[in-house]
């Protein structure tokens, strides 16, 4: 089997292995199945939000929510685009602007360093954090799945 996309590789893992653990955060543990899951939740929402090539930012540690970003924004068909956090503002600021990125999902730590954007700034503002605690029942994601599936 051939596969094509990053969250295809989570995506066999999870009809394979669905109990087996895939990811240990913290004293948190997540199964293939509940990554996938969440996964395909964030996917939906971000599909509802961004066209199929959009460039999305990302200025986060490591954690299980950025984990579930990059999975959603392949099955997305989004084009992530990590930002390092070691850099100075005037380094993401370029980033942002040279990379056309419509949208930056941030850490809570590192909201204070874009206060001055405010609303309605380009690339919006997301908490990554928020945003994938808002998502909700992963119930979503079957009653969504064809229509994820049609956009790739």
């Amino acid at each position: 089997m051939k596969l094509s996309y990053l969250h295809e590789v989570l995506e066999q893992s999870a009809l394979r292995y669905p109990d087996l653990p895939a990811l240990y955060f913290s004293e948190a543990t997540l199964n293939y199945l509940q990554l996938w899951q969440r996964v395909q939740v964030c996917a939906a929402e971000l599909s509802s939000r961004f066209r199929v090539g959009d460039r999305v930012a990302v200025l986060a540690w490591n954690s299980p929510d950025y984990l579930v970003l990059i999975y959603a924004a392949s099955f997305a068909r989004l084009i992530l685009v990590p930002l390092n956090t070691r850099l100075a503002r005037a380094e993401w600021d370029y980033q942002l602007h040279s990379t056309g990125a419509s949208a930056l999902f941030l850490d809570e730590v590192f909201v204070h360093r874009f206060e001055d954007m405010g609303t309605g700034a380009e690339p919006a503002l997301i908490g990554l954090s928020a945003f994938i605690a808002g998502l909700g029942d992963t119930d979503f994601a079957a009653n969504h799945r064809e229509s994820l599936i049609a956009q790739g």
